[in-house]
């Protein structure tokens, strides 16, 4: 009995911590770069490309492996008419001269791993944009979720002052009707924009590792301004250093290796190979050890090297076009992007200026109705306004900081 009640205690305790935990963690919203780096530990396209990575690395290895000599044990049992022969044998070789292609071939590797590190980069920067975007997306319903729900109260408080007018004879059942019909439009559009925020929610846990119910958000980043953000030309002299651009540099430069080691074909090959004989009996018996250097000289061999030194250097053009498209790409991006982010401090702009009017026409549409000067329905149609007016000014300056954020991810 003393055994089921410290169990069901125990078992109450971690259901109190775990519940705990998740209101803990549920209060503690995360920003933009907190989401970014738990994004960074937790998505798969990261684990993968680090563990290409380490398999670039051993691939290193191995290239270099072939330039060292190498050691082997063999044991021969055979037989003849009338005779029979047995043999050890402990060889080494060690290659001296390959036309340079093994020390091309540890060139190579040593390219494709640096090549693996700045993908890593890409990935990540590419994570990272998309981060900031399902950032914002749902940034942008909870502010239009707030909006909306800020106007509902607005109405219901103006459903009951017009309830009183109806009974004192000062207001018309229509106007009533009419209001109350609005409501139940913005209710409409409030379960709208609560789907599109689960939505949302699901778009940043699948990227950010985190459960959606736990993900709360602390959107906290400043306005940015055009002074701020300086000049184009700042932005676009940072694309030369692109972990994408410097990706691309990396493979004409691991592509023209490969040239250099199809060329070594032509060229004589030199190695050492020596062997010792610990046991040997039979008709296989004979000198304990033997060495000698083998040179191999190529003279014909159908076409295949020539053919094989044309294919790198078309290769090599192919990649010397993508990276010219690889640096357009960059720079058109870049272009876009500070483009789209010009457009959106005049937007914000035009807004604040729309926002201050729309909310000074509502205030006096409220005092005229009190007075009898204006209707109900141009009451309605003011604190619509309103509500579509601070809708589009929340959102131009959310886009303004997501479109600031994608442009210093951008050069990265």
């Amino acid at each position: 009995m003393i055994y089921n009640k410290t169990i069901c205690a125990f078992a109450a305790l971690l259901f109190f911590n775990g519940t705990l935990l998740f209101s803990q963690n549920a209060a503690n919203p995360v920003t933009l770069d907190g989401c970014i780096s738990m994004a960074r530990k937790n998505n798969s396209a990261i684990k993968i490309q680090e563990q290409k990575i380490l398999q670039s690395g051993q691939a290193k290895l191995r290239a270099s492996g072939a330039r060292l000599p190498s050691a082997d044990f063999n044991y021969q049992q055979s037989a003849r008419p009338g005779d029979t022969g047995s043999a050890a044998e402990v060889s080494v070789a060690q290659p001296l001269f390959s036309g340079f292609r093994n020390k091309r071939a540890v060139e190579i590797a040593e390219s494709e791993e640096l090549s693996a590190r700045l993908q890593l980069e890409n990935s990540r920067r590419n994570l990272d944009s998309a981060v900031a975007g399902a950032f914002y997306a749902l940034a942008q319903t909870e502010s239009e979720l707030k909006n909306v729900s800020e106007t509902l109260e607005m109405m219901s408080a103006r459903e009951k002052d017009l309830l009183i007018w109806v009974n004192l004879g000062k207001a018309r059942q229509s106007e009533i009707y009419m209001l109350q019909s609005q409501i139940s439009v913005l209710r409409s559009k409030k379960q709208k924009i609560s789907g599109d925020r689960k939505n949302a929610l699901e778009d940043l846990s699948f990227l950010t590792g985190i459960e959606a119910p736990g993900i709360s958000i602390s959107e906290n980043l400043p306005e940015p301004s055009a002074a701020e953000t300086g000049p184009a030309a700042k932005y676009l002299e940072k694309t030369g250093s692109r972990s994408d651009i410097m990706i691309a540099k990396e493979n004409v430069k691991a592509q023209a290796l490969q040239v250099s080691r199809a060329k070594g074909n032509f060229l004589p090959a030199l190695d050492f190979n020596g062997s010792w004989y610990p046991s040997r009996s039979g008709f296989l018996s004979g000198d304990e050890w033997g060495a000698g250097l083998f040179l191999t000289i190529p003279l014909y061999r159908g076409g295949i090297n020539r053919a094989a030194v044309n294919e790198e250097q078309e290769k090599l053009k192919e990649y010397g076009e993508a990276l010219s498209l690889a640096q357009k790409e960059a720079r058109t991006q870049v272009c876009k992007l500070y483009a789209s982010l010009e457009s959106s401090f005049e937007q914000v702009s035009a807004l604040k200026d729309a926002y201050s009017k729309s909310q000074s026409s509502y205030e006096l549409q409220l005092k005229d109705y009190s007075v009898g000067m204006v209707t109900n329905l141009d009451v309605i149609q003011a604190t619509l306004i309103l509500l579509d007016v601070k809708n589009n000014l929340n959102n131009a300056v959310l886009q303004a900081k997501l479109n600031k954020a994608l442009l210093d991810i951008a050069v990265k």
